[in-house]
């Protein structure tokens, strides 16, 4: 019995990663129906795609390409669905869960009949894979004593989530957000949602270094830019663009120095209400500076537009967004308290007018 797998990632790696200039991107469904047919015809009867994509791509993937199961991600859920004949399973997100997959294949003929699937949850009652668990004690050993550091406290839950981080304004995202503006002493800042990881919740109490780095766990420099308010009026709107039809974009807009108003219902391109600094308009054709990451300088996560801005602090010159946000909780003294203060209102969330 042959089984194939191939792998399709989400088309917005290309502006979500850092590829080098040899790595093409290909249309995925062109791609995985010649896939698909390359490895039927090397003798495969069942042929499985190991996917990267939301359950929307899936399912086109799966209408386009003879495909006999899909096991996906992206959307951090379990999910499970069925496009045409091709079943779809998704297993959640941070090893939570494991997936098995039984495949019924027909002795005689080599034909799949059936599919029968389980979920795993990993838990605490799960042992340990003893060479694995060596190995893990021995670098925990190594880096705790630098990591579990404290740097300082804080008085209120720091809201890590990406949930929240790519779709409304979090106290993290703002306090992070500030951190980047006053480093770098500029107008505004912006970070893509996506930046902050771990997707879980701190404090109240202490924060260790091992915290902070995993909030912010790239090695991303900082950069100031000059940009005018017409460019980043395009910067806000493309932040939005995706609240509705993507699920968790890595794109979305923590801000400081500045607020804005968005509606999710309005059209992508279109949704971006009001911005304000200092409490006056934006004005188009003024200038700002705006603090950002070298990531999102470079056009990551689709800000191709700022890639025109002339730098004032290039990458090489500025600092690592984990060092500015160390030093942030580090400067605050004893406790940090970080509240969201509406600085982005989002229109068509009904908690936003609570």
């Amino acid at each position: 019995m042959k089984i194939g797998l191939f792998g399709v990632l989400t088309p917005e790696t290309a502006r979500t990663s850092k590829a080098s200039a040899d790595v093409q991107f290909l249309d995925p469904c062109e791609t995985a129906r010649k896939t698909a047919a390359e490895i039927r015809a090397q003798g495969a009867q069942v042929v499985v795609a190991l996917t990267h994509l939301t359950m929307r791509q899936d399912k086109a993937l799966a209408a386009c390409a003879p495909l006999d199961v899909i096991i996906g991600g992206h959307e951090h859920s379990l999910l499970q669905s069925l496009a045409g004949r091709t079943p779809i399973f998704k297993m959640g997100s941070d090893a939570r869960n494991l997936g098995r997959i039984d495949l019924n294949i027909e002795a005689a003929t080599g034909k799949l009949t059936s599919i029968d699937w389980e979920i795993i949850p990993v838990t605490n009652e799960v042992p340990d894979e003893p060479q694995v668990a060596i190995l893990i004690a021995e670098y925990e050993k190594r880096l705790s004593a630098e990591l579990d550091k404290v740097v300082g406290s804080t008085g209120v839950q720091l809201d890590a989530r990406q949930e929240t981080n790519r779709s409304r304004e979090t106290n993290l995202g703002s306090f992070v957000a500030d951190a980047y503006r006053q480093a770098l002493k500029a107008d505004v800042a912006l970070l893509n949602g996506g930046s902050i990881r771990t997707n879980a919740t701190f404090g109240p109490g202490a924060l260790t270094k091992r915290d902070l780095l995993s909030i912010l766990p790239f090695e991303n420099h900082l950069v100031k830019i000059e940009v005018t308010g017409a460019l980043l009026r395009e910067a806000l709107e493309h932040g939005v663009s995706q609240v509705v039809e993507e699920r968790e974009a890595g794109q979305f807009p923590q801000i400081s120095g500045m607020r804005f108003v968005f509606d999710g219902r309005r059209p992508s391109g279109k949704r971006v209400v009001s911005v304000s600094i200092n409490n006056q308009p934006l004005d188009d054709r003024k200038t700002y500076t705006l603090a950002t990451s070298a990531y999102v300088y470079g056009g990551g996560d689709g800000y191709t537009m700022l890639r025109s801005a002339r730098p004032v602090i290039n990458a090489e010159e500025g600092p690592v967004e984990a060092d500015v946000l160390i030093n942030a909780v580090a400067q605050e003294g004893r406790e940090i308290k970080p509240q969201r203060d509406g600085r982005i209102r989002r229109l068509d969330d009904e908690s936003e007018k609570r």
